[in-house]
This record gives structure tokens, sequence and C-alpha cells, in this order.
């Protein structure tokens, strides 16, 4: 029998869909093969067979290369060689059928989670067919035994026949005359029957017609239905879940679309899961159904971006493949300036990966004010990641043994386990077809959004990554449960204040950080009004370790503008908890103005 089947990506061994075969072998087993299966799809590529079996234990691997994907399934020793590349070519040819287009697309494992039903109904089949076919080969033995019978039967009651034959010959001749009229009347009958069959199959074609044209009509109405909701919601992370489970609290009928799996908990909310794509009307239509939401909030986030005019690129992972892989890589590339980028090359750095970090100025974090900037960036020249300013890939290879040979502008990254993708983010828009209602968005494709989460159509709303700004999960959330409360309970001015959100990075050194950087105070206020508040040390925290990590404190202050009434005065005023870093922020003095 079948025991396990995955779907993957050829060019980076991204897994795409999945199916374990409930049984008697335990799951940590599974587990083990599921990660064999892991590690022979990181060693594929457009060069290799297209099919293969691999042995391991008491089972065979057995797997298909087609397009751009690789089917394998675990299989008895004893399951049939051709009935397993039968299965697995079935639904490899079902899966590009129905998802062909959107591999590329694909930035997330097990993305094609849904395909799960088919993987189970082609299993089942295929089973069946090995069942069935030692009996089918006795049925067919115990036939040809019952024919030799009865040819042997035959051959003896031969003989007889003949002797009565030729005592019936001799009658034949009295016969015929009378049979030669019994024909004529026959085809006289015949004729009659042809032509009332005739009048009867064009009555009932007539019929039939009329019934059809009426039974059509039925199914267009039916399938024309369009199920209303107040609420809508299209994606199903953090954001949209939270601001559907909001709604419900206020008694409103509400439901939530999403594709590929759930970033949360949807209790009391109907999920209807398929893509969504709206039609001129202002429905949405899911798997040919048509839903329409009084209200309707797009949340459908974002998606990591790979590059497409990097030869090769497509052999590199994203921040969602980082998180699928089971062993640390002895080498590794992070491409990108941003916080993911930091993060991840940070953790891998600690943990005693070999790590790159490529960026293509002279600073990280170039978003972030500049006194961050400068200071992480240098931490970061100082630790264990390479620092590579001013560089960017120019090719990916893949070698014979899987791992990568990165050609930099600037050097050649040999011997590389893992290449990561942290360039930016792209809003997922191109399926849900806005420009035909209407919805503006900007030249990234993010939506475009008022202050209260309103598009540019009425009752059509969008919060989260898919509006560019903020991309964290916090803020998302908060204003999913804003426009809840604005929508459904009266809070007619009730918004998120997107100014003054604290934004954190895991980096190393972390950083923490609010409020305007200062150029943007500058910007706001002009260079006569600020003044700059700048502390810089090693905390006592590290004082006696080999690693000294730095700390930089940083305040920016704008004239008499005031945030919940705290001036520098205040902070001033302030007895500090000591001996503490955040002392630092209540006891600086010397403020100077921008240079």
């Amino acid at each position: 029998m079948v025991l396990l089947t995955l779907i993957a990506r050829v060019r980076d061994g991204l897994i795409l869909a999945t199916s374990i075969e409930g049984g008697d072998e335990p799951d940590h087993n599974m587990v083990k093969y599921t990660n064999q299966a892991k590690m022979i799809f990181r060693k594929l590529h457009t060069g290799s067979a297209p099919v293969a079996t691999v042995e391991s234990g008491p089972y065979y691997f057995h797997y298909m290369i087609k397009g751009q994907v690789c089917t394998l399934c675990l299989c008895d020793k004893n399951f049939p060689r051709k009935s397993a590349f039968s299965y697995l070519e079935d639904v490899t040819n079902e899966f590009n059928n129905q998802h062909g287009t959107r591999i590329d697309q694909v930035t997330r494992p097990y993305h094609f989670i849904e395909f799960d039903a088919y993987i189970q109904q082609a299993k089942r089949k295929y089973a069946d067919r090995s069942r069935h076919a030692m009996s089918a080969v006795s049925n067919e033995l115990h036939d040809v035994a019952r024919i030799m019978v009865s040819n042997i039967e035959d051959v003896i009651h031969r003989g007889e026949a003949l002797n009565i034959l030729e005592t019936r010959a001799s009658d034949l001749s009295d016969i015929s005359k009378k049979y030669r009229e019994d024909a004529r009347q026959l085809n006289r009958r015949s004729t009659l029957f042809k032509a009332a069959v005739t009048v009867c199959v064009i009555a009932l074609f007539g019929f039939i017609a009329r019934s059809s044209g009426f039974f059509l009509f039925n199914i267009r109405t039916m399938s024309g239905a369009v199920r209303e909701y107040d609420y809508l919601v299209i994606g199903g992370g953090s954001g949209g879940i939270a601001s559907a489970r909001r709604a419900r609290e206020f008694n409103v009928s509400a439901a939530l679309i999403e594709e590929g799996r759930l970033g949360g908990t949807c209790s009391k909310v109907e999920f209807i899961p398929g893509r969504a794509s709206f039609t001129k009307d202002g429905a949405v239509e899911v798997n040919g159904k048509l839903y329409k939401g009084k209200h309707t909030l797009i949340a459908t986030g974002g998606y990591p971006i790979i590059p497409k005019d990097i030869p090769g690129a497509e052999y590199g992972i994203t921040s969602d493949g980082f998180f699928e892989l089971d062993d640390l890589p002895k080498k590794t590339v992070v491409v990108g300036a941003g916080y993911i980028a930091v993060e991840l090359s940070g953790m891998l750095g600690s943990l005693g990966s070999e790590t790159h970090l490529l960026i293509r100025q002279d600073n990280v974090l170039r978003a972030f004010d500049k006194t961050i900037s400068e200071a992480l960036t240098e931490a970061i020249d100082k630790g264990p990641v390479h620092l590579h300013k001013k560089t960017h890939v120019k090719s990916i290879e893949k070698c014979r043994d899987g791992r990568l040979k990165v050609t930099t502008s600037k050097s050649v990254l040999d011997n590389v386990d893992t290449l990561i993708w942290a360039i930016g983010r792209k809003p997922h828009t191109d399926a849900l077809n806005l420009a035909q209602l209407g919805v503006k968005m900007d030249a990234g494709g993010h939506i475009i959004v008022d202050e209260y989460q309103n598009t540019s159509v009425p009752s059509i709303y969008a919060l989260g990554d898919v509006c560019g700004k903020f991309l964290l999960t916090p803020v998302a959330i908060a204003a999913g449960r804003r426009l809840a409360h604005r929508l459904f309970n009266r809070e007619t001015e009730n918004r998120l204040r997107y100014e003054n959100i604290p934004t954190v990075v895991f980096s190393h050194p972390t950083i923490g950080t609010v409020g305007l950087t200062e150029d943007e105070a500058i910007k706001k206020y002009g260079k006569e009004e600020i003044t700059i508040y700048k502390s810089k040390f090693n905390p006592m925290y590290y004082a006696v370790t080999e690693h000294k990590e730095p700390c930089v404190m940083k305040i920016v202050c704008a004239g008499k503008e005031e945030k919940m009434g705290a001036t520098k005065k205040d902070f001033d005023n302030t007895v500090a908890i000591h001996p503490t870093s955040a002392e630092e922020l209540v006891t600086m003095r010397a403020g100077k103005k921008p240079a």
C-alpha cells in the first residue's frame, strides 16, 4: 500500500502538498521517512532522472518528475512497482491540471494542502486495484476451465446433432415455400413498426426539448444564487481573523475566505476554503460559488519576493522556507538589508553557521533612523556574520551535490547550503480582480486606503500587509478590531492611529523604536525646532563577557509638541532604576541641534 505521498517543486524542494495514509506504522517513523523524502527533494534538479526508486528499510521510495514538480510516494516492497508509477503519474497529472499555472508563485510550504482530497481518492483506487488483481486472475482461470469442459461436452454431442441435421435436411425443402410466404408477411409488419417508432421518437424529442429548457433555466438560476453576509472577510491571517471574530461579538453574520491555512482560530465565523476573485457587481467568487457582504474586508497579506531577473534565483528560499529547514546550514547566504535579513542572518551566525549578508548599499535598515542604521551595521561588521557591502547577486548555480555556487558583483561564494532571499514582500492582490471594481492601488500593487481603512470603493475595506505600511501582526489585529467596532457597533470615529507605533527588530543587538526618525522630524517640524539627545555605551550586563554588545539611545524632540503629556522635562524629573540601560533615557542632558 501507499503510506506517504509528497509533492515538491523541483527547483528548490519546497513541499507543495502532502498526505499520509493512516496505518500501523508509528508516527515517529513517518516523520523519519518524511525527512528522508525532503533530503531526496533537495538533491533533485532539472537534469535528474524522470523516474527512480530508492530503497529505505522495509519500504521503497518511488518518485516521478514532470514539469516543475516531483511527486514521491513511500510504499511497501510488495506493492507492484508498475502500480506505484501509475499512481504517481495519475497524481502528478491531476496536480499540474489544477495548480500548474501557480507553482512559480508559491512561497510558503504546503500551499496546496487541499489537494490531499484527490491524493486520498487516488490511493483508494490503486489500493483496490492491487487487492483485486489476484482475484481477477483466479476468475480468469476459472473461466478457462469452464470453457474447456463445455468444449468437451460439445464434441460428445456433435455427432448426435449431425444425425439430427441430416434427418431435418430432407424436410427443409417441403417447408421452404411456407417460410418464404412468412418472410413476406414479416417484411410488411417491420415496415409498419419502423414508421410507428419514428413518430414516437419525434414526439419524445419535442417533449425532452421543452423539459430541458425548463431544467437548464432552473440550473442557471441556482448556480447564479449569491449567499450574503453582513461581513465578508478575504484572508485568514491575524488581521482578517481578528476583525471577523470581533464582528461576530456584535451578532452579525460573518464569513472568512482563505485559500491556504488559517493563521489563527476562527470561532463562530463561517470558513470558506478557496481562492477569492471579485466579479463586476462586487460579489466574490470562490470555487464557482458566489458570496457577497454588506461590508467586505480585504486582508490577504503579502508574500516574499524571489527575483525573476537573476539566473538560478529559484534555488534560493524565503523566510517561509527558512522555517522548514530541518538542519542548521553549514554555510548560508542572506540577501537583503531589511529587518528580516538582519534577524535571520544574526540568528544563523549566532548558532554557528558561516553566514554571509549581502547588501546593496553601505548600511542595513536604511528606512530606520540613521543612528540605528549606522550602529547596527557597525555591530554586524564586528560580529560573526560576514557583511558584504555594495554587493548584488549576479547568478546562482546548483551543483551535483545539491549545494549552490553564488556569483556576486565582487566575488564567488562556493559550497553554499542555503540562500535566503529577504529583499521585500509583495501584496496578494493579483488574483482579486480589483481593477474592474475601481479599487485604487499603488505601483507596487498595494491597496490605497484612508485613515479609516476605506478603499476607493464604498463598503470595501483593506488592512494589514496588503496596504504596504507597518507590516506588523499587532498592527493588523488592532486595525481589524477597530474596523469591526466602527462598522457594527456604531463607533463611527474608531480607527487605528498609525502615528507613534512602536517597532522592535530582533537583531544582534536588538532594536526598539517609536515615533519619527530624525529626518522625518526635521521634514515635519523644521530643523530649527528639533533637538537631539543621544548616548552610546557598553551596558553593565555585558561588562564581564567577551562579547561587548553596544547600546545606543536617542531621543528626538520637536519644540513644544507632546505625546500623551510626556515631555523631555518630564523625563529629566524621573527617578530611574539603577543599574539599568533604561536609566539613560532620563539622564541624557546635552541636547544638540541637527547638523
